[in-house]
C-alpha cells in the first residue's frame, strides 16, 4: 500500500513549513444559499400575512443583516476550530518527528551495547 506523503525528516519539515492556503468558495456558495433561502422564507411568510410592501422590505433586509452576522460569527468560530485543530496536529507531528530522531539516534548505541562493546 502506498502511503500519502513521505515520512523522511525533510518532507515532514517540508510539509509543517507549507502555509495554508485559504479558499472562500466554500463560504460564499453556503452563505449565499442560506441567505436566500432564510430571506425567501421571512418574505413569504409576511407577504402571506397579508402586510404591506414597505413591512415585507424591512423585514427582508433586517434579515439579511441578521444572517449576515450570524453567518460572520458562525465562520469564525468553525474558522478558528479549524486553526486550533491544525495547531494541535503541527505539533503532535513535531513531536512525532522529534521522536523518530530520538529512536534512530538511540538504534547504534543500544545495538553495541548488546554486542557488549559498550
Amino acid at each position: 500500500m502506498a502511503l500519502e506523503h513521505e515520512h523522511t525528516r525533510e518532507a515532514i519539515r517540508r510539509r509543517l513549513q507549507q502555509g495554508a492556503s485559504p479558499s472562500y468558495l466554500r463560504d460564499w456558495v453556503y452563505g449565499g444559499i442560506d441567505g436566500a433561502v432564510t430571506t425567501f422564507a421571512v418574505i413569504a411568510g409576511v407577504a402571506g400575512a397579508s402586510l404591506s410592501a414597505k413591512i415585507v422590505v424591512i423585514l427582508g433586509l433586517a434579515n439579511m443583516v441578521a444572517d449576515g452576522f450570524s453567518m460572520a460569527a458562525s465562520n469564525y468560530s468553525g474558522t478558528k476550530t479549524e486553526v486550533d485543530d491544525a495547531d494541535r496536529l503541527r505539533a503532535a507531528l513535531e513531536a512525532l518527528a522529534g521522536f523518530a530522531v530520538a529512536v534512530e539516534q538511540s538504534r547504534p548505541n543500544s545495538r553495541v551495547r548488546t554486542l557488549g562493546l559498550a
